[in-house]
């Protein structure tokens, strides 16, 4: 997991046990070079700071690290919660996946949820799903039943594109 904080960008890797649990293996810190308040402002100096926290990492623990969890900072990140209702053409056939996939599609592109030009949705989360016999129950629940309609809850969020963009690239480098 990748902490790009203001003031100490820090690493922490983690070790899953048999027992399912995880443990931290390794924490490494640097001083902070191309972020301010938690944004990325310079990219190729925000890539030297995590190569070289990732280089320590993985010579200190004899791995290669191929997976990198990172949280996006709190600031211009808004979330709004849409209910989607998709009416089936056979309400006698099971629910599928493939329905609930088109539902979240369906979501995501809701006239609500005023997307402006510089903002991208990070992510559709589904809450639960209802239909004529069920109400407000998960998507496992909700697939193989039957129903004229499935309607979807879903929570939105919504944040800036240049900054998740800026986090991608960092990564990527």
């Amino acid at each position: 997991a990748v902490d790009f904080g203001t003031a100490n960008p820090s690493l922490a890797v983690a070790r899953q046990g048999e027992d399912g649990c995880a443990s931290v293996v390794y924490f490494g810190k640097r001083p902070s070079e191309g972020i301010r308040h938690g944004q990325i402002t310079n990219q190729k100096q925000a890539s030297k700071v995590l190569e070289s926290l990732l280089k320590e990492a993985e010579e200190e623990l004899s791995i290669r690290i191929t997976n990198i969890a990172f949280a996006l900072p709190r600031f211009n990140i808004r979330q709004t919660c849409v209910n989607q209702r998709l009416e089936r053409t056979d309400p006698d056939s099971f629910i599928s996946e493939e329905e609930l996939d088109s539902l979240r599609d369906m979501a995501s592109h809701n006239e609500s949820l005023d997307v402006t030009d510089s903002e991208d949705i990070y992510a559709v989360i589904p809450q639960s799903f209802s239909t004529e016999d069920l109400f407000m129950v998960n998507a496992n629940d909700v697939v193989g039943s039957t129903g004229r309609f499935i309607e979807g809850q879903y929570r939105i969020i919504i944040g800036q594109a240049k900054a998740f963009d800026n986090f991608e690239h960092v990564l990527r480098t």
